[in-house]
């Protein structure tokens, strides 16, 4: 794995290749946007900022393309993923979310000055923390990978992994244990002292 934690990607390496790259946002979807008929008035900077996700994704791409990013170059492949992480469900918006997200994305990239061309510009996929907790606690490595991949079919386009998963999964599917149960005073000492303060 490969995971940056400022402006966040995660890349799953296999044989030296960058099978996806994950961009972080934090934003919330509030309750204005999620209700509203005219989203993109009650929510701009936060829209502005899942475009700009898009936009580093590009950018990230084309940099380690052009060998930019030294210990990167050549890991890229035509079909290495791009998915903006967000905190919310930004897609129950739907195609409106998404078509002003690209639109903005690929305005920020026709300005800049890094020459970031079709080829850079890939699809990206959009994915909730919660829809990706939801698909991974029943996915393999390579089953995941594989998940990525199929939401970038027409066939998916705009469907949460999770909604991909139980309409492609032919068979029983693996059920992962939570991976921090055992330790997990280790990764989160203050969880007593919440405790105490609930019971």
């Amino acid at each position: 794995f490969v995971i940056r934690v400022a402006q966040v990607w995660l890349g799953v390496m296999d044989k030296q290749e960058i099978e996806c790259v994950f961009e972080c946002k934090s934003q919330r979807l509030t309750a204005d946007a999620r209700f509203s008929e005219t989203p993109m008035e009650h929510a701009a900077d936060r829209f502005e900022e899942i475009a700009k996700g898009v936009f580093q994704l590009w950018r990230f791409f084309n940099q380690t393309r052009s060998g930019l990013v030294p210990n990167l170059h050549g890991t890229i492949q035509p079909d290495t993923v791009g998915v903006v992480l967000m905190l919310d469900e930004w897609m129950e918006l739907g195609e409106l979310f998404r078509d002003h997200v690209i639109s903005s994305a690929t305005a920020m990239a026709d300005a800049s000055p890094d020459n970031i061309t079709a080829r850079d510009r890939r699809k990206i996929l959009f994915v909730s923390i919660h829809d990706l907790e939801e698909v991974l606690s029943h996915s393999t490595s390579q089953s995941f990978l594989h998940l990525l991949r199929l939401a970038q079919t027409e066939k998916y386009d705009g469907w949460a992994l999770r909604g991909i998963q139980q309409d492609s999964v032919v068979g029983p599917s693996p059920s992962n244990k939570y991976p921090f149960i055992e330790n997990l005073r280790e990764v989160m000492p203050w969880i007593e002292d919440v405790r105490a303060t609930i019971s």
